[in-house]
């Protein structure tokens, strides 16, 4: 497994198909905030201020000697671009962050396989004071942007894990190799795009994709995979260029 750190979001150049699969037009950046998901109903109320809010007491009231100020390590049990890491997770998190006076998100990493499909991903946080309520705050926080299932929090001061994450994952394969020609050339990669967005709506979202020399990936999170299976069955079975497709639970 290899990992690439960075702290700003690279471009990823995508691998060359036998028989390309292009996503000209797909856009993977949400109209709204991720934390705001019509399936999300882990937080009362809606979103990550309002999660805040709700812990306002305990930043307000309860004020011990504060803490030196610690970088937490979040590995996210996600498929994502560096690009989609930042618009999905990183810049809303420190937004709210640096809002709430907290902390900031001081750096990411990306982990691939040998093939070169994202693994899993990291966010480094610099937490200001990091107490177990203030640590508590930010799971809540990541949990109301929707997190998959397998999700870890590490601490380097005493090696603790906190594994945390509310939502499943289902991998999209379309095999870019094996079928007719005319497939390829008369089927539209982004109307595939569009069409699963769509049947699976209010029971999660395409967070982000991947081109590989074989096929290529779409990588759906929602509460249920099974849910999420369901919905794009029937078009599975019948749009030309899906064909020969397989899917795979990611999280």
């Amino acid at each position: 497994m290899n990992t690439v750190k960075t702290s700003v979001h690279p471009r990823i150049d995508r691998a060359v198909h036998a028989t390309p699969i292009v996503f000209e037009t797909c856009n993977l950046t949400r109209d709204i905030p991720p934390r705001t998901h019509a399936f999300n109903s882990y937080v009362p109320g809606q979103g990550t201020d309002d999660y805040a809010r709700g812990n306002k007491m305990q930043t307000d009231v309860l004020k011990p000697e504060p803490l030196e100020p610690e970088v937490l390590v979040v590995t996210l049990n996600a498929r994502l671009q560096p690009v989609h890491r930042g618009e999905l997770f990183e810049d809303p998190l420190d937004e709210v962050l640096r809002n709430r006076g907290l902390g900031e998100v001081c750096g990411g990493g990306t982990g691939t396989t040998e093939e070169g499909e994202v693994a899993y991903c990291d966010i480094e946080v610099l937490l200001s004071n990091p107490t177990p309520e203030n640590i508590e705050l930010l799971i809540g926080v990541f949990h109301s942007m929707g997190t998959p299932k397998g999700s870890a929090l590490r601490r380097d001061r005493d090696e603790g894990v906190t594994r945390f994450g509310n939502l499943e994952g289902l991998g999209l394969y379309l095999n870019g190799t094996e079928l007719a020609d005319e497939v390829y050339e008369q089927c539209e990669p982004t109307f595939v795009h569009n069409e699963i967005t769509r049947l699976i709506e209010g029971n999660g979202e395409i967070y982000s994709y991947w081109q590989g020399p074989l096929d290529t990936a779409l990588y759906l999170y929602g509460p249920s995979f099974e849910v999420m299976k369901e919905k794009i069955r029937a078009f599975l079975d019948t749009y030309p260029l899906c064909q020969k497709c397989r899917i795979e639970q990611i999280a």
